[in-house]
């Protein structure tokens, strides 16, 4: 089985080390190299990483210049993890057998972006969430979930933490599955689905006429 990575955080490490682990057939990696690593929450070196587990490497900026990578790998199974740049319908056409996304929340809940900080923000616990990817965000049928508890003071990094020991806890129960074969996932509750939606540096701005609560929630 051939199987393609592509994705640039600490989510994206945590998946290579994982497959790596659980000896998912042959992996190849393509990670994300801004231009500034400092104004992308959670950056990881993934070439380094790749270069640490003797796995095939390739950077971009833009998920668009992976395509003619990808097509000359030509894997079986497409992870695009810890990515917000959306994937467009092209690459989804590539991989033979399955794309797989992955989100930091209980699905079909909390669909969008930024969801660690929302998390907080609203008040929900979150859960680490793979998926089938599709054209629609965030709406694909589910493979693995694992939930994870947010405490009343728990600041973004707390729940990064959990986010991550969640993930790693599906991936060690989804991937002897999928190593098997076994593809099955579970449809989305369409009905229930909830959407956060893109946050800006204007968003952190304090309103000093909001409840003490709200202000502990931003400044978290």
């Amino acid at each position: 089985m051939r199987v393609a990575v592509v994705g640039g955080v600490a989510s994206t490490e945590v998946l290579v080390q994982a497959l790596v682990s659980h000896r998912v057939g042959e992996i190849a990696v393509w990670g994300y190299e801004p231009a500034d690593t400092t104004l992308v929450s959670g950056w990881r070196d993934l070439r380094r990483l790749a270069d640490e587990l003797r796995l095939p490497f390739d950077g971009f900026r833009k998920v668009t210049n992976c395509a003619s990578g990808l097509r000359e790998f030509s894997p079986d199974i497409l992870f695009v993890v810890g990515l917000s740049q959306i994937v467009p319908p092209d690459l989804l056409n590539i991989a033979t057998k399955i794309n797989v996304g992955f989100h930091p929340t209980a699905l079909p809940r909390g669909r969008g972006r930024a969801a660690l900080a929302w998390l907080i923000l609203e008040g929900e616990n979150g859960a680490a969430t793979f998926f089938e990817l599709r054209n629609k965000v965030d709406s694909g049928p589910i493979f693995e979930q694992e939930p994870y508890y947010l405490a009343d003071n728990s600041d973004v990094a707390d729940v990064e933490l959990k986010m991550l020991e969640a993930e790693r806890l599906a991936l060690n129960r989804w991937l002897p599955r999928l190593v098997r074969g076994e593809l099955n996932a579970v449809e989305q509750n369409h009905d229930a689905a909830t959407y956060f939606g893109r946050r800006t540096p204007d968003d952190g701005w304090i309103n000093w006429r909001a409840t003490c609560d709200d202000l502990l929630r931003l400044i978290r």
